[in-house]
């Protein structure tokens, strides 16, 4: 079947099925490839900070039409699109990706990190197939930067409905370099498609998969065995706070604005959305604590409101809140609800954050470490203290560290899953 235009939209519509689509688009980044390993690391950065700055233009201004799509394929209000768009777009830093792209380059030798083509009919080796999550409505742009960067064309799946970040960054690169944006491909297919996920992975020379664990396994049986899996399964953040930390009244109120900021962020809707805050005890009672962030999580919702949610939310969060009234306290406010628990329980998300009262962070770091992998990032305040929670977690767990308010926030060459950003590209 042939694509149409349609004139009323002003868009492309391609009626061929996905899996046509995508062998159609991995020929186009094979003859691709060879371009983009040719050029220099700074450039390959350049173009795409150039991108995420044309982008960023685009949210500051009061008439994006970006923003409104965003904020009715995601559920999210138009402010905290803005926000989340605008941070991530930020962390695409000119000198900060240049440093990440030259340094893989030193450590990879190009002409011995290559698989053989997967195909005798095909020039090149295949680029990384990138599945993208839709519970983070900016989460493309990282996606699919890491790769560029390290001298990979991108072809990038993304959910039914789910591609609008993607999408705008493909023509964001476009615009900055035709060639560069030739590097990227973007298919939409829903996750019933297996002819299409066949075709993704049998094109692939590695993949990169952001998705829950159902998702990780039906690729890792899925893909040939040459073929890498990197996996960013689902995970989630937290936060400590020491005592010493809490004792002035100004400082606190300051901490837990940053502490709200995290919670708020995507709605809680990311593997780095903290859902639980543990509180050493001391002179600061847990109530008070638990009040005073509930203020401030109602001013924030002022600035950056809640979106919407389904009923299936609902639900999850009006049973939340009944066991949090019975089993501990709960304070609620119109768009939030804070909880004091003894022991940490799955959230529904959607602004409810328990807070955890500890003895003290040896006591934190024992309910840590029964999250295993799962724990994403650790937001704690003051380095040493930090440092003492990296060196003391269990071994296989390596969240990125964070000062609260900048969990959601991270660095482009933060640790991803507890490698480095690039590991396996």
């Amino acid at each position: 079947m042939q694509a149409k235009f349609h004139r009323s939209r002003m868009r492309e519509v391609d009626e061929t099925d996905a899996r046509t689509r995508i062998e159609r688009a991995a020929r186009a980044l094979d003859a691709s490839e060879a371009w983009l390993q040719r050029q220099p690391p700074s450039a390959i950065a350049a173009g795409v900070a150039g991108a995420a700055r044309a982008l960023r233009r685009d949210f500051d201004s009061p008439r994006s039409l970006l923003q409104g799509r965003l904020s009715r394929q995601s559920g999210l209000s138009p402010a905290m699109v803005t926000w989340a768009a605008t941070t991530t777009l930020a962390s695409m830093d000119e000198a900060n990706l240049t440093a990440l792209a030259e340094a893989h380059r030193s450590a990879h030798r190009t002409d011995d990190t290559r698989m053989p083509p997967p195909y005798p009919d095909r020039a090149g080796t295949g680029p990384c197939a990138v599945f993208l999550s839709g519970n983070v409505c900016t989460a493309a742009i990282r996606a699919i930067a890491l790769p560029l960067l390290a001298g990979r064309t991108v072809l990038a799946k993304a959910a039914s409905g789910q591609d609008v970040m993607a999408q705008a960054f493909r023509r964001a690169l476009t615009a900055q370099d035709e060639a560069l944006g030739g590097c990227v491909a973007v298919e939409v297919f829903g996750r019933e498609d297996h002819p299409a996920t066949q075709a993704m992975v049998s094109a692939a020379s590695v993949i990169s998969a952001y998705g829950d664990r159902d998702t990780l396994a039906v690729l890792s049986e899925t893909k040939p065995a040459h073929v890498p899996l990197i996996p960013h399964g689902p995970g989630t953040g937290a936060i400590y706070l020491p005592q010493r930390s809490l004792s002035d009244h100004d400082a606190r109120a300051r901490l837990l604005e940053r502490v709200a900021l995290d919670v708020a962020a995507y709605d809680q809707r990311g593997c780095l959305s903290p859902h639980h805050v543990f509180v050493e005890t001391g002179t600061v009672a847990p109530h008070a604590l638990a009040e005073e962030l509930s203020a401030a999580l109602a001013t924030l919702g002022t600035a950056l409101p809640r979106g919407r949610a389904d009923a299936q939310l609902q639900a999850q969060a009006m049973q939340w809140r009944g066991v949090a009234a019975t089993c501990g306290e709960l304070i609620e406010g119109q768009d939030h609800a804070v909880a004091i628990e003894a022991t940490p329980r799955t959230g529904p998300g959607h602004r409810h954050v328990a807070i955890i009262p500890c003895s003290d962070r040896d006591a934190a770091i024992d309910r840590l470490r029964s999250w295993g992998d799962q724990l994403k990032t650790l937001g704690v305040p003051g380095e040493r203290e930090r440092d003492w929670f990296s060196q003391t977690l269990a071994p296989q767990q390596r969240p990125q560290p964070a000062d609260p308010g900048q969990l959601q926030t991270p660095r482009c060459d933060a640790l991803c899953d507890g490698r480095p950003p690039m590991a396996g590209l």
